[in-house]
């Protein structure tokens, strides 16, 4: 698919091929959500994906996930990933499950998080300061795979073609609880690269053979 814009100064029509985003900064694209199985359906995964278009070109880097409107009783029970392309991230997972102890914390998700490895909100920290059964603060995080370590988005989507599949996976390792997703988003930021510019109509045409016949 093409992204076509209109050029007022020339008369033409410019479609943007191939990294057609870059230089115009983060692009985001969001998918619907739903319910997030229990471990004890489904082997406790549940998967929500979108579908960014051919149009994209390189990824450069990821400004943010978010998750809308998240809820799941006892954090400690689920690890969240970004996955696309063959490369799968921890945005967090099992928040406060340490050593030999099989249960992590025993807070809840209930509001919207979002990662970026530009954000400094320590999500561990933050589950830590409220009480059982109590919903861990909406806000912004960095990702964190096992024991509270920073993943990083970034490196681990660099150089791929952001087309195609980008999924959300959800792993529940314990039984008993159900949770929700409203929806949730990824805004990828392109890599630099030549904006091509296809002909859609006739005016650079004409342009280029009136340039002929000057010569």
């Amino acid at each position: 698919m093409k992204v076509c814009h209109s050029v007022l100064t020339v008369g033409a029509v410019l479609c943007a091929g191939p990294n057609a985003f870059a230089g115009l900064g983060g692009q985001s694209f969001t998918g619907t959500g739903g319910l997030i199985a229990d471990a004890s359906a489904a082997e406790g995964i549940t998967v929500f994906s979108l579908v960014v278009p051919e149009s994209f070109g390189v990824v450069s880097s990821i400004d943010f996930v978010s998750l809308q409107s998240f809820v799941h009783t006892y954090a400690g029970d689920i690890k969240v990933q970004l996955r696309h392309g063959g490369v799968t991230v921890d945005l967090v997972n099992r928040v406060g499950l340490a050593g030999s102890s099989i249960y992590g914390d025993s807070s809840d998700y209930n509001g919207t998080y979002s990662f970026s490895n530009q954000y400094f909100g320590n999500l561990w920290a933050s589950a830590a300061s409220v009480g059982s059964s109590v919903a861990i603060a909406s806000g912004n995080y960095y990702p964190s795979t096992a024991g509270g370590i920073p993943s990083n988005l970034d490196d681990a989507f660099d150089g791929l073609e952001g087309a195609g599949l980008w999924e959300i996976v959800f792993t529940d390792y314990s039984s008993g609880d159900q949770g929700f997703l409203a929806s949730w988003s990824v805004q990828i930021v392109p890599a630099p690269g030549a904006l091509a510019l296809l002909l859609c109509g006739g005016s650079m045409l004409g342009m280029k053979s009136r340039n002929r016949g000057k010569q």
